[in-house]
């Protein structure tokens, strides 16, 4: 199938046949016809008349279509409702034309308009197909199917010919022939002699004996009618790809007033009629490679020709939740969120809710395999629901969080990043090796015929859910600039190609980093250790070092978990078509390693839809002052630290790599919010602000305290700390190079101590007069 945007080529549908069915007795489309009438007419839900009202409004605020609910339709006849799913081609043309007899003779047409179209869109809120299921049912070709997926690519709209107006430049009589994409003209005049071809209409000339000239006809753009076109590239939900197979895609063309209405990274339901194209076109109307074209005749590719656009979910019971593009195309996130819960489902959300302990019980069923790590998963509970969005002009507030883990191998991040993204309602999962900027947030792409188009990235996608970035470490530098927008300014713009726009990125980052030697160093430094610049660092709300202590009484109760979960796992371990384990999802194990209740990993990604979309908290006054206390004291807290460690000779005036800027007291904010919102209590506490401050000091604070720089050095060490500078100097000349290893050890037979080594090498590179090469295996002296 061709991916080039734009090599659709349609006919518009309320001229295709029209007319003639509306007269054909012989098929039964003139009792159609009256069918369709009588529907517009007679529907109606208690004392009004639903369409007729409908239209009317429309028609009055110059919106020229109106949106038909297929329950609607199979409510009032089963034939009607038969014919549409069978032949949309032939019966919504149909449809079209008698909704536009029904506004002309009710005089609902403005009087600038008398002679407009009225296009009909299809509501269907059915459990749709999804795009692997419709590229393996080849009978759907022609019929009406309604799919779903995320779009990836959205073209620029164009003005598509419906109605081409064409003169003869012999006798000048203007005929309309049918448009499209490519007008192929009449041979000879049909008004003069010609044979009579298409949906034609002429007027003036013509007549007497002289035969106009061969190919007499040109084209008179102006008198052309034209509508609006889109092509849009919709990918595979990512929970419905198999784990190891791609995603699959399918070309969706819009049209008229279904165009702009979505944009890349919306989850949309499309209704719409599976169509064909030749696959050795193009968008130029030429056909590709050459040779023999009757070998490619059965050749054909799939696309979608829309007829409807629904913003989509999807409920816990497996039932669809659908919002018009129409209704909620002003705010497109909260639609996305705007699922439906039965009755039974809100009273089980507001019991669970006041049942008490809530916190507790979710940061518990966080990956209840994974041993510890209590702090880390009430992070991950807290980043799940994110804090409240809030707009002060042209401005946005963020609401969502990003956390951080950067610590030792084997100590479970990468799993934790996993079941966050399984837990999560919208989650997207990336390896920052196998990421680019592009990748991330979004770029410009052409179609080969000198069009530009968008395509989203993994941060556009992920819009109003989280994305879950591994191997934060291993990601350029570059790569890692490109998403500084994206993660506090929740925007991505793009300015390429003559293409300058903007998209949304409102998405929660959770990513997980190792240090730069692979794993922590107890005698070096955060700034040694963590190979990230300050700007990405004060993004994220919460820093957690997760180290893997040395401690036999930790070791053995940790080997006694592993031990426990191997014995009580279940054999076979097989994973559904979508990657996801099945079951339960593991040994229910809590932190004293005994069995205990946890929430359903179900439950909770429905909860936390409930509450995003619910519940909108602020903090109190009293939350807010225990915020700004803390926040004063910690950057005194943190300027004295920097002080004594400049006075200790830890390595010059600079700044720590981690510092406490106004984002964190955003930071702290969100945090408590979060905390409310998990209780479905639209004000924030007391006690919800002590506990982020809790928080906030095991993640960050403890991370910006530790390291090399906690320790004090006496004065007789900071003497040998400089004596060992002065040996380096002598060892190295200026411009030279040296191993670090050969280095360190002949120092080492001066007498001097590693550890006092390393901190001399240190602050020689922080003050840039040695620069570390191939990886912190040589050392080069700069000045």
């Amino acid at each position: 199938m061709q991916s080039d945007v734009g090599a659709v080529q349609v006919t518009n549908f309320a001229r295709a046949e029209a007319e003639s069915d509306a007269t054909t007795v012989a098929d039964g489309t003139a009792d159609l016809h009256l069918l369709c009438k009588e529907f517009f007419y007679q529907f109606c839900v208690g004392n009004r008349f639903v369409y007729l009202d409908m239209l009317r409004e429309n028609l009055s605020a110059d919106l020229f279509f109106l949106e038909v609910h297929l329950a609607h339709v199979q409510q009032f006849s089963k034939s009607l409702f038969h014919r549409l799913i069978t032949a949309p081609t032939r019966t919504l043309p149909l449809l079209e034309h008698t909704a536009w007899e029904v506004a002309s003779s009710e005089g609902m047409f403005p009087s600038f308009a008398r002679h407009s179209t009225v296009q009909v869109q299809l509501f269907w809120g059915v459990t749709p197909i999804s795009l692997r299921q419709l590229a393996k049912n080849n009978n759907t070709v022609a019929s009406l199917v309604c799919v779903t997926g995320i779009v990836v690519r959205t073209s620029a709209s164009h003005a598509q010919c419906t109605r081409a107006a064409i003169q003869c430049s012999s006798c000048r009589a203007k005929t309309f022939i049918n448009g499209g994409r490519s007008v192929d003209l009449p041979p000879q005049c049909l008004a003069n002699h010609g044979p009579q071809q298409g949906d034609v209409f002429s007027t003036g000339g013509g007549g007497g004996n002289t035969k106009c000239r061969p190919n007499p006809y040109v084209l008179l753009p102006m008198e052309s009618e034209y509508e609006d076109q889109q092509i849009l590239k919709l990918q595979e939900l990512p929970e419905d790809v198999p784990t190891g197979e791609l995603p699959r895609h399918v070309t969706v063309m819009v049209d008229r007033y279904l165009v702009d209405r979505v944009s890349a990274g919306n989850r949309i339901q499309v209704v719409g009629v599976v169509s064909v194209q030749d696959r050795r076109g193009s968008a130029d109307g030429t056909r590709r490679g050459g040779g023999n074209t009757r070998r490619a005749a059965g050749l054909r590719a799939q696309y979608v020709r829309a007829t409807g656009l629904m913003f989509y979910g999807m409920c816990e019971n497996g039932a669809t939740s659908c919002v018009s593009v129409n209704e909620s195309f002003s705010s497109r996130i909260r639609s996305r969120n705007a699922l439906s819960w039965r009755p039974e489902e809100e009273a089980s959300f507001k019991q669970f809710a006041a049942s008490g302990h809530v916190y507790e019980k979710l940061s518990q069923s966080i990956d209840p395999a994974i041993f510890g790590l209590h702090d880390q998963k009430k992070a991950i509970v807290c980043l799940l629901f994110g804090g409240t969005r809030k707009r002060q002009g042209n401005n946005y507030l963020r609401g969502d969080m990003n956390v951080l883990f950067i610590g030792d191998p084997s100590t479970a991040k990468s799993q934790l990043l996993k079941f966050t993204e399984k837990v999560a309602p919208i989650g997207v999962y990336t390896s920052g090796k196998g990421s680019s900027a592009a990748g991330l947030t979004a770029t410009v792409v052409s179609n080969g015929s000198g069009e530009f188009a968008l395509e989203a990235g993994s941060m556009v996608l992920a819009d109003g859910g989280v994305v879950c970035i591994d191997e934060f470490d291993k990601m350029r530098e570059q790569d890692q600039v490109a998403i500084h927008e994206a993660m506090e300014q929740q925007t991505i713009s793009i300015a390429k190609a003559n293409l300058t726009t903007m998209l949304n990125s409102r998405t929660s980052v959770l990513a997980a980093a190792n240090p730069t030697l692979g794993s922590y160093d107890p005698l070096r430094s955060n700034e040694e250790q963590m190979d990230f610049q300050s700007s990405i660092l004060s993004r994220f709300d919460l820093i957690f070092k997760v180290i893997d202590p040395r401690d036999p009484r930790i070791d053995s109760r940790l080997a006694q978990h592993v031990v426990t979960l191997h014995k009580g796992a279940a054999h076979g371990g097989r994973e559904g078509a979508s990657g996801r384990p099945r079951g339960g999802g593991g040994p229910k194990l809590s932190k004293d390693d005994t069995m205990t209740a946890t929430v359903d990993r179900h439950f909770i990604s429905k909860y936390i839809s409930y509450a995003k979309a619910t519940c909108h908290t602020t903090i109190s006054e009293e939350a807010a002052e225990i915020l700004l206390d803390f926040y004063v004291q910690v950057r005194r807290e943190a300027h004295q630290h920097t002080l004594e460690s400049v006075a200790t000779g830890g390595g010059g005036s600079a700044a720590p790599i981690i510092q406490v800027t106004a984002r964190q007291l955003e930071s702290l904010v969100r945090i408590t919010e979060s905390l409310a919102k998990m209780r479905l209590d639209p004000r924030a506490s007391r006690a919800d602000a002590e506990e982020a401050i809790r928080l906030f000091r095991a993640a960050t604070v403890d991370a910006i305290r530790s390291g090399v720089t906690e320790s004090q050095l006496s004065e007789g060490q900071t003497e040998l700390v400089h004596k060992i500078e002065d040996a380096l100097r002598r060892r190295v000349a200026m411009g030279a190079t040296v191993e670090h290893n050969r280095l360190q050890s002949e120092l080492r037979k001066f007498g001097f101590d590693g550890s006092l080594i390393d901190r001399a090498i240190f602050a020689m590179v922080r003050r840039e007069e040695l620069e570390w090469r191939k990886q912190r295996t040589l050392l080069y002296r700069a000045r």
